[in-house]
């Protein structure tokens, strides 16, 4: 019995047009039918955690940056700390000198999950960045992502 898995939502309007390193090359097409490029050959699964110990300051919690010639096409984001005091959190997407917010909780409690599905495309340098806002010291705050790893071929 084969039991076919769903696409990701990313793949579902992508066309396969040959194969690169024995992996496909994709092209996404937007919902009028053109191309919208930037995706390359699908790699493999991207799951990425991080985590800092607070020193009783704002800390910052980062994914690594993506690296030259990838994309990397995140689906799922999750924060979260172990301060028994609850934090404001909030989750940026980091490009160039740029911070553009994408989610916040100022009311985090302790081991709560504060997660988001969607599709960020991070291109060279970008990265996934938590901040949140005085843990006691000691305690820690947490980022978890997962995604898909492209070959960036423009």
């Amino acid at each position: 019995m084969t039991i076919l898995l769903p696409l990701p939502d990313w793949m579902q309007k992508a066309l396969l047009v040959g194969t690169y390193n024995d992996l496909p090359i994709l092209v996404q097409f937007d919902s009028s039918g053109l191309s919208s490029g930037g995706l390359g050959a699908y790699a493999d699964r991207y799951v990425r955690g991080n985590s800092v110990e607070s020193t009783g300051s704002d800390i910052n919690v980062d994914t690594v940056a993506v690296p030259a010639g990838e994309l990397y096409i995140i689906t799922n984001i999750v924060v979260f700390h172990n301060d028994p005091i609850p934090r404001e959190v909030t989750v940026y997407l980091r490009f160039s000198t740029t911070n553009l917010p994408l989610f916040r909780n100022q009311f985090l409690l302790q081991n709560e999950v504060e997660d988001r599905q969607g599709q960020w495309i991070l291109k060279e340098g970008d990265y996934i960045r938590a901040v949140f806002v005085t843990p006691a010291d000691g305690k820690t705050g947490y980022i978890d992502v997962t995604g898909y790893k492209t070959e960036d071929l423009t």
